[in-house]
This record gives structure tokens, C-alpha cells and sequence, in this order.
């Protein structure tokens, strides 16, 4: 007698060749989701991030104004949107009848208008081009701040390409960077080079320098170490000698 828990297998499904194949069970990865929070400062960042999840959730087409895109779809995206804007903000748009109209609305309000966009990428654009990397900070530390700000810099329209950044970053990092630059400008093709791979090769170059600085003062601590046992030593014998001397 078969048992009241075995279970009949799915059927045998065509593979397309002829061959009957067994379905395989369909995984679903649930992940957690932590909505950004917008302020006044972080419009940027907050719609980039914003972008991310929307179309993790399959719902930035909404935001997009794709006019085939469903009902369920727009309001899940305009729920989703809730979820990251403050209550005043939320009675800004609660009479918007679409995620996209919602989305536009925030976008106004954080950016401003026309003329205060443009005025506001003109200071991004100046801080850009006057970032200088200092000798002690990392080009982790230097890059991180550089990209925000070029990301600033795209959530308010203006076309920043991915090779400008890189340039920028060549310019602004320290003499003792300067060797890995010409390599990297005389080998490489810096109009097509992404950012992370720009940092990378640097990253690399920067640790050999640190390595090699490490060794050195290690050196530096040895030589002196044994210079004052050698003043030590001398010093034994000069006191030795006067001894025999008294005597």
C-alpha cells in the first residue's frame, strides 16, 4: 500500500529535443529591503538607491512612464516611494495619481528649478574640478568622494561621462602616484578605462609604496638600533680602559 505522504512527481516536461525532462523547482530569493531615507542634502544618492530598488521590486517601469506598464505595478512603485520620503513629503504627493508624477514631483522639489538646477550643478562642477588627493589620504578614501560628487553631479541631468572622472582623478592624486599614471597613460586606453578600474590599478601601486615605506622604516630602525649598541659597546671599553688605568 503506497503512504498517505508520498507525493505524485510533477510531469515529465518536453525539452524542446524530444526528451522528456524532470521541471526543476522554481527558488525564490527573498532579500530584505532598508528604503533610504530622503533629506535635504541627498537627493542624489537617495535616487540612485531609489532606482536599485525599484527595479529589483520590477516596478521602475512605472517611474518611467511606460504607459503599458500595470496598475499593480505603478501602485507598488508608489508604495515603495512612500516608504522613503518623510510624512510632509508624503502629503506633498498623496494626490498623485501615478508613481512617474510622484517621482517628478520629489524631483522638482529637490532640485529646484531650471535655473537653480543649473546653478547647483555649476557649484558641483567647480568642487569636481578642484578636488585634490592629499598625501594621507587613501585613493579608496579620495575615489569614494570623487564618484559621489560626480554622482551629484548626474542626478541633476548634466552628462558626466566615466572616462572625465578618471581624468580627474589622474590630475588630483599626489607626486608619489605620479609613476603609475605615466604607465598607465602610455599603456592603456584612458577614454574607454571605468573608474573601478582606474582605482584598482592605483590601489595596487599605492600598497607597493606602502609596503616598500614599511621595509624601509623597519631599516631605518635596525641601523639605529645597532648604532647604539656599537655607542654602547664603546662606551664598555672607554670605561674599561680608564679602569686600568686608575689601577
Amino acid at each position: 500500500m503506497d503512504s498517505e505522504d508520498e507525493k505524485t512527481p510533477p510531469p515529465l516536461k518536453d525539452d524542446g529535443s524530444g526528451k522528456k525532462t524532470q521541471p526543476r523547482a522554481s527558488t525564490r530569493v527573498t532579500v530584505s529591503i532598508q528604503y533610504p531615507m530622503l533629506n535635504d542634502a541627498n537627493y542624489g544618492l537617495w535616487s540612485v538607491k531609489m532606482k536599485m530598488i525599484l527595479r529589483g521590486l520590477g516596478v521602475w517601469e512605472a517611474v518611467e512612464g511606460n504607459e503599458s506598464v500595470e496598475e499593480e505595478k505603478d501602485q507598488g512603485a508608489l508604495a515603495a516611494i512612500s516608504q522613503a520620503v518623510s510624512d510632509a513629503v508624503i502629503m506633498t504627493i498623496a494626490e498623485k495619481e501615478s508613481a512617474k508624477e510622484a517621482w517628478e514631483t520629489i524631483r522638482q522639489m529637490s532640485i529646484g528649478e531650471e535655473r537653480v538646477r543649473k546653478a547647483r550643478a555649476q557649484v558641483l562642477k567647480r568642487q569636481f574640478d578642484r578636488m585634490v588627493m592629499l598625501d594621507t589620504t587613501s585613493i579608496v578614501e579620495f575615489s569614494q568622494n570623487l564618484v559621489s560628487v560626480a554622482g551629484e553631479i548626474r542626478s541633476l541631468g548634466i552628462d558626466l561621462k566615466d572616462s572625465v572622472v578618471v581624468e580627474r582623478l589622474f590630475s588630483a592624486v599626489p607626486d608619489k602616484l605620479l609613476p603609475i599614471i605615466g604607465t598607465i597613460e602610455q599603456w592603456g586606453d584612458i577614454s574607454s578605462m571605468s573608474v573601478a578600474e582606474a582605482v584598482g590599478r592605483l590601489r595596487v601601486f599605492e600598497e607597493s609604496l606602502r609596503g616598500r615605506q614599511q621595509h624601509k622604516e623597519e631599516d631605518e630602525t635596525l641601523m639605529l638600533t645597532r648604532t647604539q649598541w656599537e655607542a654602547l659597546a664603546l662606551k664598555e671599553r672607554k670605561d674599561g680602559e680608564g679602569s686600568d688605568g686608575k689601577e
